[in-house]
Order: structure tokens, then sequence, then C-alpha cells
């Protein structure tokens, strides 16, 4: 099912369903747009919206589409526009016109506005901890080479001495700021945007409060334009994607110890004095960090901004 065919009698050049598919970025957030769904039908069989018994046939149903996912049971069609067609197109599949009362009160674009979010959240709390067992094995070794001397540069050139540990301990505060802006970020994106349909909310007699708490959500967005405008922006920036968004860039910059070749760091890294290795391993590692944030501004711009 194609979302966009409107009044078109003709089908759209392949070429124009490729670009217009998202399937193969959004599927893994299958589990997020379930749990999003699911919320949102107890919340319609609850407020009388739609009649209870089918509001509990839908999360059933739903609960096994996201088992048979899981399973292998069940495969994502990459034919599909996007995650948000698919599992509404299975659910009605599945349980005939009831699966399309999913769809009551609620906009894509609010839709995947908390898919977002769902996911992000869920993110950041992994890249959290990953990084703070990064900064405590940089306070050990700081800790270790506390009095080892090393040259310190600035503008690329060798200025005064410094000791290995306080070069290593500069990059724990990197870390430690790249987890003070994904608290940040949590914080900000700590709202539930369902209600807000398309750009200006619905005529129904939602209940935004349960949703929200039932997603984990402390608040609901006040006002809808911003509620499915804000969808990426600051948190895509922030957070970023799977390869650590802004943190990848301290990685990054912490490789250009290794550019300068010091025999140290090349016996810490466990290479010895593999030049070669050490050379191509620092260009992977500056190529991911160009790569997130080139995928960062196509995301960023993808969403309107």
């Amino acid at each position: 099912m194609k979302l966009w065919k409107g009044r078109f009698q003709k089908e759209a050049d392949p070429k124009t369903n490729d670009f217009n598919s998202s399937i193969s970025i959004d599927s893994r957030m299958y589990k997020e747009d379930i749990e999003g769904s699911i919320a949102h039908a107890t919340m319609l069989g609850a407020a009388g919206i739609i009649d209870k018994g089918e509001s509990e046939k839908i999360c059933a149903e739903l609960e096994k589409i996201e088992k048979d996912i899981e399973t292998g049971a069940l495969h994502i069609d990459p034919d599909a526009e996007d995650i948000h067609t698919f599992i509404e197109g299975e659910l009605t599949a599945r349980i005939g016109d009831a699966g399309k009362r999913l769809h009551t009160a609620r906009s894509r674009n609010d839709q995947v506005a908390l898919d977002v979010r769902l996911t992000l959240r869920k993110e950041c709390a992994g890249l959290m901890e990953q990084l703070k067992e990064l900064i405590n094995v940089l306070c050990d070794q700081a800790e270790e080479y506390a009095d080892t001397v090393m040259p310190g540069y600035t503008h690329l050139q060798r200025a005064q001495p410094i000791t290995f540990g306080h070069h290593l301990m500069a990059y724990a505060e990197m870390f430690l700021r790249d987890i003070g802006r994904m608290q940040d970020a949590l914080k900000r994106m700590d709202v539930c945007p369902l209600g807000s349909g398309a750009l200006a909310g619905t005529t129904y007699p939602l209940d935004r409060d349960l949703t929200a708490k039932l997603l984990g959500f402390s608040g609901v967005s006040r006002n809808s334009l911003d509620g499915v405008a804000d969808r990426a922006a600051e948190r895509l920036i922030h957070v970023g994607d799977d390869r650590g968004g802004l943190a990848s860039g301290h990685v990054a910059d912490a490789g250009e110890v290794v550019r300068y070749l010091f025999l140290l760091v090349l016996d810490l890294l466990g290479i010895g004095e593999n030049l070669p290795f050490t050379t191509a391993a620092y260009a992977v590692v500056l190529a991911e960090r160009n790569g997130t944030y080139g995928r960062q501004l196509v995301e960023f711009h993808s969403f309107g901004f």
C-alpha cells in the first residue's frame, strides 16, 4: 500500500517508490512503533472512542506481530513504504477492519514523532552506559601514566610538556560532556507528541495524559505544531546514529595522538610498532566520524530543517 497514491491512476515509477521508501532505515523501530500503537489503542478503548473489545483485539494482535518478527515467523517486507505502513497493513490483514481503527485520531506525523522519541530514548541509555565504561578505562589509564611525560600540541605544533595521564583526562572530560548532552536531550524529548495529529490536533476526546503515562513520558507536548515539527533537530545531533553522534567526534579527536606515532600510545593500543595498521585504524575512525556527521545532516534536512 502506497500512502501518497491519491488521484493518480498510473503506478509510480519504481525509482520514485524507492526514493520515498524509508523501510530500510525505520524498520529497526518496529518495537517502538508497536509499543506506541498499543498505548494509542489502549487509550482509544479507555476513552470510548472505539469499542473496548476492538481495542483489546488490536493490542493482542500487535503483540503477536512483534513476537512473530522477533522469532522470524514474520519478515518485514522490504517493498513496504515504511515500518508504520507495514505493521498496520499486517494488522488489518489479520483482524480485518478493526485493524484500520488503530489509525483513529492519529496521523503518520505524530506517530513518527513518537517513534523517533522512543527510539532515541532507548539509544541514549545504551550509549551513556558505554561512555561510562570508556571514561572509567580512561581514568584508570590516566592514573597509571600520571607521571609519563609527552609533548603537548597547539596548532599542530609542539608547545609544552604535559603528562599522558593529563592528556587522557581531557578526553574523559569530553565524554562526560557527551553524557550531559544526552541527558539534556532526554529531558527535552520527555513529552508525548501523540494527539498532535498531522499538525492541528484532533476533535476526538483523547486522553493524552493516559497515553503519555503508558509510554513512560512525564507529560505531553503543549503545541501541536511543535509536537510534529520537532522530530529530529537537536536530538539527532546530540544523540546521533548507532555510531555515537558527537561522541564519535571525540573518539576521532583522540586518534590525533596516534597520528604522531608516540610509542607509548602504540603500546597501549597493543599493536607495537605496526605503523601501517595504526595509520589505517585512525583513518577508519576519522572516516566514521565524518560519515556520522554527514548522515546527521541528511537526516536533519530530511525532516524539513
